[in-house]
């Protein structure tokens, strides 16, 4: 018989591998407020127009602007939900 803390060993590592899925993808999921423009990605390069930029309609794991852009959706969202900021640590909200 199998014991219950190799289930339980089993569920951390199924959850671990979840979240960190779940953190990788985070910055996917973007809205970008300003216009921001990338040379054409090596091997999708169009012929004929090499010079051309292409115009991102989201964040971009590797954006300088994402993790800003995801911290701003966020921050909107938890005030909507009626958490308050902390006023000397930015990232901590508190429901009263």
């Amino acid at each position: 018989m199998i014991q219950s803390s190799f289930f339980l060993y089993l569920l951390l590592i199924i959850l671990e591998k979840f979240i960190s899925l779940i953190i990788k993808s985070t910055f996917l999921n973007g809205l970008l407020v300003e216009k921001i423009y990338i040379q054409q990605p090596y091997g999708f390069l169009i012929p004929g127009k090499e010079n051309k930029v292409c115009l991102l309609k989201k964040a971009l794991y590797g954006l300088k602007q994402a993790p800003r852009i995801w911290y701003e959706r966020m921050d909107n969202h938890l005030i909507q939900l009626g958490f308050n900021r902390s006023q000397t640590e930015t990232t901590l909200y508190y429901l009263l």
